[in-house]
């Protein structure tokens, strides 16, 4: 894996690829939903900075946004399809997200993943948009022994998983045959600035020093900094014409992989902690089993057990082809990413968790 300049660097610093501004001028009237969310809020900023004509769709305001805003709920409300009249390209961020507390239903993501997905591709359908760019997820794979490319089976897991795969198949049913052309980038775990997710728990865990690293940490993750996403989504957004067979425009988001222990000891050492213990493996899998049963009676063991489900399986995605298609930059080390984004620093000590 090749270390790369970081992309979290200022907006106004970072220099783009002549193909890249190429890219972003072809296609450049842009509807996003999902806008202030953790992704949908870095790419509308790399909307901006490239220039585009942004009409964003979001629960919450957005300060000084200085475009088309709509504050609705896609999933209680009616699509403002006039919105969607002379748009280049649809971004369909919104959506809900892995919830570990279980507090959501599969009916609660099928109405957010599915049926939002469906309302809102067919506004971008029956408006002419040219292209529907539809955010998904690597969850849709389930998990696999060897890493997994675009043509890899999908067998999801989780409810949320499984709705992520249905709204796939529901925008491209909607969408068959018309002139919208789809899209789908299926993101992998994403981590950076205000991160809601794993990698933030798993940094509050760390920096708080109440951490164990289950089994060996051999197993494989892939992470993606927030801001390459964003970036990849603009590139996909924009570009006119794609190398990859139409019908086939399904990409892994760009990501790195990395064994847990990698992550871990990369967050440790940004958090100025000493490296967690192990469990070993002989203890592990009795616990697992365990936590299994009795989540069976209370909701806290089952967070519990869904918790440790995630850090022991592998989440191993290739990204060559979207690297094909547009050019990328590289992730940069793990560790300056992490002291950034999630520790809080007083002089030369890094004391607690930023997040």
């Amino acid at each position: 894996m090749k270390d790369g300049p970081p992309p979290h660097v200022p907006l106004q610093k970072r220099r783009l690829s002549r193909t890249s501004i190429a890219m972003a001028r072809s296609n450049n009237r842009l509807l996003i939903t999902g806008a202030s969310g953790f992704l949908g809020s870095h790419v509308v900023a790399e909307a901006i900075k490239e220039g585009a004509e942004v009409t964003v769709i979001s629960r919450r305001s957005i300060a000084g946004f200085r475009g088309t805003q709509v504050q609705l709920d896609l999933v209680e409300g009616i699509v403002p399809s006039t919105l969607f009249k002379a748009v280049d390209c649809v971004i369909h961020v919104a959506g809900l997200t892995h919830q570990p507390s279980g507090l959501a239903t599969r009916e609660d993501f099928y109405r957010t993943n599915v049926e939002m997905t469906g309302k809102v591709a067919a506004a971008a359908k029956n408006q002419g948009a040219k292209r529907f760019l539809l955010v998904s997820s690597t969850s849709v794979y389930g998990e696999h022994p060897a890493p997994v490319d675009e043509g890899t089976q999908c067998r999801p897991a989780t409810d949320y998983a499984w709705s992520k795969h249905q709204g796939e198949l529901a925008a491209a049913k909607i969408l068959a045959g018309s002139n919208t052309e789809l899209v789908i980038l299926r993101s992998a775990a994403l981590f950076g600035p205000d991160d809601p997710g794993n990698v933030a728990r798993l940094a509050r865990a760390i920096g708080s020093g109440r951490f164990v690293v289950p089994g060996n940490g051999n197993n494989v993750k892939s992470l993606s900094p927030v801001g390459i996403t964003a970036t990849a989504i603009m590139a996909l957004a924009t570009k006119k014409r794609y190398t990859t067979a139409s019908g086939n425009l399904i990409f892994n988001g760009p990501c790195q992989r990395y064994q847990l222990r990698q992550i871990v000891e990369a967050m440790a050492r940004a958090s100025n902690r000493t490296v967690p213990l192990s469990l070993p493996a002989s203890l592990l899998f009795p616990a697992v089993f365990a936590l299994k049963f009795l989540g069976r009676f209370s909701r806290s063991i089952r967070t519990l057990s869904i918790k440790l489900g995630v850090l022991l399986r592998n989440d191993a995605y290739l990204d060559a082809k979207i690297r094909a298609e547009i050019v990328l930059p590289q992730a940069g080390p793990l560790e300056e990413y992490f002291r950034e984004f999630y520790f809080q620093q007083t002089g030369n000590r890094v004391n607690r968790p930023r997040v």
